[in-house]
């Protein structure tokens, strides 16, 4: 029996053979169907294993998980209830709580996948589709440096270089005391005042080395951070 197959669905078995008899030259089978079983966590809605059912749309899913327990279940229910707990605003939701947290814990999503009734896989496609998002820790403090063609040709790896030495880390790192984050980005719109480095959405455009360390230093004092 071949029916439509999806990578995200497990199939058990499809039937059993349970009886063969054989009629004027053919033979009769007997099979015993079973329903699929579908995997909560990565479920994404799409109806596909509906569709394809081979027993008529008996598809057997798993009863809902239970609410896991995590420490910050108060503060993360006043952020579901301001969107009525609604998978309506699940982007939202996203948002709200990558800004109580600088990043979106995945205990967090798995407690929103459950609380929203919403398959915990269709959760961390959201959270990784969008760039704004991340799911491991992130600085208090973003620095972004461009590294497109305009910035790259008038040195932005050295703009680059200078930042990971002075802050102890490599772009795509966060210092140990969560202060700042390092990254780069293709393009930051601000192409005639390449190299430009933003730290905390200011742009600091015609970067040198020097200047890129005189600047980091006014930053660090600001926030109350010693570089070094």
């Amino acid at each position: 029996m071949d029916v439509g197959r999806h990578p995200n669905i497990e199939i058990l078995t499809l039937s059993e053979l349970t009886e063969l008899k054989q009629r004027n030259g053919s033979f009769v089978a007997t099979v015993r169907k079973h329903p699929r079983h579908v995997d909560l966590e990565k479920c994404t809605g799409c109806r596909i294993c509906v569709e394809n059912c081979p027993v008529r749309f008996e598809v057997e899913v798993p009863p809902a998980p239970p609410v896991p327990e995590i420490e910050d279940g108060d503060k993360l229910d006043s952020i579901l209830a301001r969107y009525d707990f609604k998978k309506a605003g699940l982007i939202g939701i996203l948002q709200d709580i990558s800004s109580e947290y600088n990043y979106l814990p995945k205990d967090v999503l798995k407690y929103v996948a459950v609380k929203l009734d919403v398959p915990l896989g269709h959760v961390i496609r959201l959270a990784t589709f969008f760039k704004a998002f991340s799911l491991e820790p992130r600085g208090k403090h973003i620095i972004s440096v461009c590294v497109g063609t305009a910035c790259h040709v008038r040195g932005a790896s050295k703009i680059v270089d200078t930042l990971e030495r002075e802050l102890g880390i490599s772009a795509g790192e966060t210092t140990n005391d969560l202060q700042f984050t390092l990254e780069t980005v293709n393009c930051l719109g601000a192409c005639a005042l390449g190299p430009v480095v933003v730290i905390d959405g200011k742009y600091h455009g015609e970067m040198t080395p020097d200047k890129t360390r005189r600047t980091l230093e006014k930053a660090t004092v600001e926030y109350g951070r010693t570089t070094g």
